[in-house]
């Protein structure tokens, strides 16, 4: 489970505007000295109020960042980057303006050459996803868009699937309002709606946006029991589908609430024995010896940060698909981790920290 926000890290904020690319590796290294794994930056903090294109050109003559197996960039925390509706959605309301798609295939391309994961945008029922025009091309190196759904808005919803189910191009990420509804409800809301996405989208990782409650002039502060609540939730789905959720906070104080959020995910991680706490399972630093089930074949490997694997060597990418299903898991534990020929299931035998 990865835990963010949505916004600006507070410890850069009025500091230069270096170019895209430098920005996205001083957001990073903000959010990994927070125990953060995920950031949803606007478009407009990342690559400005316009000119995408010749962003986009400029950033062709950079270096490219050194990134992972996964396409991350290196530093183990996921960008999304959130876009307008008007820069690649129609609009129901006569009066709007057609999508400037070819502004918002820029920045798809700028967002994944830069780093990041996903382009978002916020989908409300006024929004038109019937636009012949709407799926976007899916030529290489353009991240797709996630269409990030109120939870309560069922005609965006549907709309959202229906462009899924058009275009690989697009995948739901459904967000839940934090304080409209009680603990237990708010957890089986959770899981129904990662669970509608995952179906939708076809299975792979995901994220679950949360909107804290605005009301009055200070940020108001979310009970820790909704918090726990709804990453017990989160915690619950990733152990059932063997996949990997980033659970993004948005409003007042996300992100003092996303680290505290943080925290507890840590601790939901952590197996239970014999009614306390026990040691963390597999980490960065540890040795581990896996097994594939299916053709009772044992392997050991040290989890390393990306910049020192070498499977070869036996220096497992963090970031790889295998170590990120086996990371936080006690010995015991059966993970399935997605291949070019279907799913393969692992055991993980033994963990030395």
């Amino acid at each position: 489970m990865r835990v963010g926000f949505s916004g600006r890290p507070s410890s850069l904020s009025g500091m230069p505007a270096p170019s895209p690319r430098e920005q996205m590796t001083r957001y990073v290294s903000a959010c990994s000295q927070l125990g953060l794994g995920c950031l949803e930056l606007p478009a407009v903090v990342l690559f400005g109020k316009g000119g995408w294109r010749n962003q986009y050109l400029a950033a062709c003559t950079e270096s490219s960042p050194a990134q992972s197996a996964s396409g991350r960039a290196s530093g183990s925390v996921d960008v999304l980057v959130r876009m307008r509706p008007s820069d690649c959605l129609g609009a129901c309301a006569q009066h709007a303006q057609a999508p400037r798609h070819a502004e918002a295939d820029y920045a798809r391309h700028l967002v994944k050459m830069v780093g990041g994961r996903l382009a978002t945008v916020l989908v409300k029922s006024e929004h038109s996803l019937t636009a012949p025009d709407l799926a976007p091309p899916g030529g290489q190196g353009a991240a797709r868009i996630g269409l990030v759904l109120n939870w309560s808005d069922q005609a965006a919803i549907l709309a959202a699937a229906r462009a899924v189910r058009r275009s690989a191009q697009f995948m739901m990420l459904p967000l839940l309002n934090l304080g409209s509804e009680r603990p237990s409800r708010l957890e089986r809301s959770a899981e129904r709606a990662l669970g509608v996405c995952r179906s939708e989208n076809r299975g792979g990782d995901s994220y679950l946006f949360v909107s804290l409650p605005r009301s009055g002039r200070t940020p108001p502060h979310a009970a820790p029991s909704d918090i726990r609540a709804l990453l017990a939730a989160v915690n619950r789905f990733e152990e059932e589908t063997a996949c990997e959720i980033g659970v993004i906070f948005s409003g007042p104080g996300s992100e003092a609430h996303a680290h505290q959020a943080a925290g507890m995910a840590r601790e939901l991680k952590r197996p239970v024995v014999g009614g306390r706490t026990g040691p963390p399972g597999a980490e960065v630093g540890s040795t581990v010896r896996i097994r594939d089930v299916e053709l009772g074949l044992d392997m050991q490997y040290a989890i390393v940060r990306p910049e020192h694997a070498s499977v070869t060597a036996g220096r497992l990418s963090s970031e790889s698909p295998v170590a990120r299903a086996i990371m936080g898991r006690p010995p015991g534990a059966r993970v399935e981790v997605a291949a070019p020929d279907g799913r393969v299931v692992y055991e993980l035998l033994e963990v030395r920290n």
